[in-house]
């Protein structure tokens, strides 16, 4: 189980393009169908989704942990969501959804410490998750929007519930260390 739970983590990120998924004309309709697969179909979700998911299972808030944690940060995604239709894209929008793969990334390094430096990048990564759906609230606006949310928030969940049970078979030193590597990656390519 544990060799086949590595496998399908590497597999996923894998088939995921290295360029981010910003932006509907990736072919996709707006639908309930490619908002859930959109979050599948860019490293930048990927990485911060897995990060919250590992997150969830050793977060340094004592409320806060598991499905409480995953629901937390579903909520603020889609608050995000939300905010990007009365509001347009910022200049930094691609700049800041680089950033929080690293708050993401050293948040999940950082958990084991229990130190205020942990919870305040936990609470930095729980607010980045905002900033993409943000981005996609300014991308779909209106049209179809109730379809895709909600495609897009299952789609996060799943990747979520992966990075909380990945957690279980991989050290979060090695998972962190994955993370912010790849996003170095995602930062010179993407």
């Amino acid at each position: 189980m544990k060799k086949a739970m590595k496998l399908l983590s590497g597999a996923v990120i894998l088939v995921s393009p290295i360029a981010h998924a910003h932006g509907i004309h990736d072919g996709l309709s707006v639908s309930l169908l490619s908002g859930f697969f959109h979050p599948f179909l860019g490293l930048d979700h990927l990485l911060i989704l897995l990060a919250m998911g590992v997150a969830s299972q050793m977060s340094c808030f004592d409320k806060l942990k598991g499905g409480s944690f995953i629901i937390a940060a579903l909520c603020m995604m889609g608050a995000g969501f939300v905010f990007g239709l009365w509001w347009e894209a910022s200049s930094l929008m691609e700049t800041l959804i680089l950033s929080s793969v690293f708050v993401a990334g050293f948040a999940v390094w950082m958990l084991n410490s229990g130190s205020w430096l942990a919870k305040a990048l936990v609470t930095a990564s729980l607010f980045a998750v905002s900033i993409h759906g943000w981005a996609h609230g300014v991308e779909v606006g209106h049209a179809s929007l109730a379809t895709f949310a909600i495609g897009m928030l299952m789609g996060s969940a799943v990747i979520m519930g992966l990075g909380s049970q990945l957690v279980k078979l991989v050290s979060s030193q090695k998972l962190a260390a994955v993370i912010v590597s790849c996003g170095v990656l995602f930062g010179v390519i993407g």
